[in-house]
This record gives C-alpha cells, structure tokens and sequence, in this order.
C-alpha cells in the first residue's frame, strides 16, 4: 500500500431524504498499478484532466429528440471543459450481490468526456482473490471502479486490481446487501 483514500458512499434511507453515510478507507497499490493509481486518486481528489470529444455523432440517432439530447450533453461538457473530473457526486451503478459494487459513473457535466488510458499491463500479478478489492477497467478508458464482495478471479483479464478497503468492510457488506431492482 503506498497511499490511502478515504470514499464515502451515501445512502437516502428515506422519502424525507434522510442519509446514512458509509464510509470506508482504500489502501491503494502505488507500485503495481502506478498510472491506474494515479488517475483514481486525481478523480477522488477532483482534479482529473479528462477533454470532451472533439465533435458528437448523431447520425445513427432515428429520433430528433436523442439527437438534441446528445448535442446538449456535448455543449455542458464544451462549456466545463476547464473543470476537471471529479467522482463527487458519482453512483453506485450496479451490485452484483456476493461478486462486486461497480461505482463511480460520473454524471452531467463530466459524463462525454473522454476517460484516460493506462497501460494494460498494470498489476497482472495480483488477482481478485478476495473480498474489498479495488479495481479499475484494465487499460483504462472508463471512470468505473469497483469493490470486490467475494473472490472473483473471472475479472482478472478485463480489470486491474489497484487497492483494497483497509478499513470499512462493514460499509462493503451494507452495499452488497441493499436492495437490487432486476428489472423496471
């Protein structure tokens, strides 16, 4: 471990938009995943450089209405282009109860730009092998993450194991066992 982070999922317990915080502290692998490391603590800290792409294709787009949403999305992120990303705010976006959390889906502003690479070489010695590991798509090219429940050595060829939670394995197992919707 050659840095910590502290991350704090925040659950809305309720209608009246009560919170229960979940904290929890990563011990990050500095040595093994060097580039990986460095591009999530700067997202943690908020000060990940990411650009927005250089133009928006809507030519596979049928609807007028998708089109116009996604020259919208392009001009927010034109317009902060100067700010840099930030996992403030992000989501959990799926759990997959007793394998993974995948968490860190940044939202407006910062959803079009265009995520940095990393070499895919990173931390091939180290393997999800147990529970509250961290790991981040293997060559970069997404803003995920995300926190291991149960040993799931099936990631290891597309995700790269960068920390594990040092402290706040409650907060992982409190994650694991919220309430999951399969379908709307």
């Amino acid at each position: 471990v050659t840095d910590k982070i502290q991350l704090e999922f925040v659950q809305v317990t309720g209608m009246d938009g009560e919170q229960l915080a979940l904290p929890m502290t990563i011990g990050l692998f500095g040595k093994d995943a060097p580039q990986s490391v460095s591009n999530f603590r700067a997202a943690c800290a908020g000060s990940l450089r990411a650009p927005c792409p250089s133009d928006v294709d809507t030519s596979q787009e049928v609807m007028e209405r998708t089109k116009q949403s996604k020259k919208a999305a392009y001009k927010a992120c034109l317009g902060s282009a100067s700010e840099p990303v930030s996992y403030a705010y992000s989501s959990v976006w799926s759990i997959q109860r007793g394998r993974r959390i995948n968490a860190g889906a940044v939202q407006g502003k910062f959803a079009q730009r265009i995520p940095p690479k990393t070499p895919l070489d990173e931390s091939v010695a180290l393997s999800h092998d147990t529970a509250g590991l961290l790991s981040v798509k293997r060559g970069g090219g997404a803003f995920d993450f995300a926190i291991t429940t149960a040993p799931t050595p099936e990631f290891d060829r597309e995700y790269v194991v960068i920390g594990r939670v040092v402290e706040g394995m409650d907060a992982v197992a409190s994650l694991d066992a919220m309430p999951v919707v399969k379908a709307a």
